[in-house]
């Protein structure tokens, strides 16, 4: 959900700032790889208490 909104947020500013035009598939290829990336890192966490409460913050 997060992604979600900085996106549409960050696409709002450059249309208005910048006159750029986002393109709808950005914003799903962004937020998808945003997620993946997100998954990917929580599997390096070790099995320690404290990393377990760093990843998931």
């Amino acid at each position: 959900m997060a992604g979600t909104v900085y996106y549409v947020w960050k696409a709002r500013n450059d249309s208005i700032f910048d006159n750029k035009q986002c393109i709808s598939n950005s914003f799903y290829e962004h937020i998808v790889k945003d997620v993946r990336d997100s998954v990917f890192s929580w599997r390096n966490c070790g099995r320690s208490p404290l990393n377990r409460v760093l990843c998931r913050a």
